[in-house]
């Protein structure tokens, strides 16, 4: 028989043991989170569940240790640290696997800058910004500026226009084609998180325009998931009231609100006269962008013009009724009155969840949205044709519809100088 003062002293060290080995299993637990959190970034839902079922195994083995009589006890916390450890260990290697080979969120989006292309990609993990153009090395950052050093989710890099580029060591080839005399544009607003131009077959275009309200929220996982579905195309984008309710819509497109983009002879106007989430006009961001608007149509060098923006003055959707925009919409008109320009094909909007069409002195002004966000439905119409009453501008009507979504096509025919405007929908 053992004396009394070692029965009592075995319980004592078998307790003593359990608790080291849950403060160990609690130690480990801190540190996988901290690698999480501050180390490797991980976003990926699937690798969350993983690692959370390994602690949950980890806890286990433990338990099943601390209470296993048929071990030595001597022995137990060395077993429970060697497991600890092999876990460890493959939990990493498994981790930095991960990281070494380059996941894309989103493929590589195209947009026309200045002479050059802006390549825009997103993964999963942070990396450097690397691209291999004709075997040359180009690199990045988050940012329009290089900077060879910095890691991150997102990435821009500029290249030479109409080249083929590796990311890295993605093996994938991609191309920054940009057209040299577009005259197809696929026309899309009001996406908001909700990519499904791609579930129907669109006609032949070579270039897309999004009129913005890429998100709700204007966070960086809503506008990432708008744009986990590519056109394959270069795209310009304009910003929309959801979008600026963060900051991540300047980061993503590296484009001030107002800008001027020439894609061959094709020159693009985008402006901005909605700021931080709001639907109100901002009447200061109105008159810049008029003032914009005038001086780039006068110094534009290009054959046709398109101006495209979020916020929508003529519309038979909800926007158009309230005409709280009809403080631009007078200078709008005055400002294309005094130009007389017969360059500009169309002017595109977003904002009124509905297509609406109106024609304005030989000028197309469309509504086209929304091509995945929610619909806005007025239950007086489900479509209208010629003159209305009640909106701005409503003796320019031409066509409006309700109860789908849609995207629209542009084609401008220099043969018979006119331009072809088609609705889409994406839910007959």
């Amino acid at each position: 028989l053992l004396p009394r003062d070692e029965l009592i002293s075995q319980p004592l060290k078998s307790k003593k043991n359990v608790a080291i080995t849950l403060i160990l299993t609690a130690i480990t637990l801190l540190i996988d989170v901290c690698c999480q959190i501050f180390f490797f970034q991980n976003r990926s839902m699937y690798v969350h569940m993983v690692f959370f079922a390994l602690l949950l195994i980890q806890i286990v083995l433990f338990l099943i240790l601390c209470f296993q009589k048929s071990l030595k006890r001597e022995h137990l916390l060395i077993v429970s640290i060697c497991i600890l450890v092999i876990l460890q260990i493959c939990f990493i290697i498994v981790q930095f696997a991960i990281q070494l080979s380059i996941t894309l969120e989103i493929q590589p989006i195209i947009q026309p800058y200045g002479d050059k292309a802006l390549v825009t990609y997103y993964t999963s993990y942070s990396h450097e910004t690397i691209l291999y153009v004709d075997s040359l090395e180009f690199c990045g950052s988050d940012t329009i500026f290089p900077n060879c050093d910095t890691k991150s989710h997102l990435h821009h890099i500029l290249v030479p226009q109409n080249k083929t580029f590796f990311i890295d060591n993605y093996i994938d080839e991609f191309s920054a084609q940009i057209p040299s005399k577009p005259r197809k544009f696929v026309l899309i607003s009001d996406v908001h998180s909700n990519p499904i131009y791609n579930t129907k077959k669109l006609p032949e275009y070579d270039m897309g325009l999004m009129a913005g309200d890429f998100s709700y929220l204007g966070t960086e996982q809503e506008i990432i998931k708008t744009f986990k579905v590519n056109l394959n195309k270069p795209i310009l984008m304009a910003f929309g009231n959801h979008d600026t309710k963060k900051g991540f819509i300047n980061k993503f497109t590296q484009r001030e609100q107002n800008y001027y983009q020439q894609i061959g002879d094709v020159g693009v106007i985008t402006f901005n006269i909605l700021n931080k989430g709001k639907t109100g006009l901002n009447k200061t961001l109105a008159d810049l962008s008029i003032e914009f608007i005038e001086t780039q149509v006068k110094q534009s060098q290009a054959k046709h013009l398109v101006i495209m923006t979020h916020a929508c003055f003529y519309s038979a959707g909800e926007f158009g009724q309230k005409r709280v925009y009809d403080y631009f919409a007078m200078k709008f008109e005055q400002m294309l009155d005094q130009l007389e320009d017969k360059r500009i094909r169309l002017v595109l909007y977003g904002h009124d969840h509905i297509a609406s069409i109106f024609m304005r002195k030989g000028l197309l002004h469309a509504v086209i949205a929304p091509s995945g966000g929610g619909l806005q439905i007025n239950k007086n119409f489900d479509s209208l044709s010629g003159s209305i009453d009640n909106v701005y501008g409503g003796q320019y009507h031409l066509d409006s519809f309700q109860y789908h979504r849609f995207v629209g096509h542009l084609e401008i025919d220099d043969l018979k100088g006119q331009v072809v405007l088609k609705i889409i929908s994406l839910t007959d």
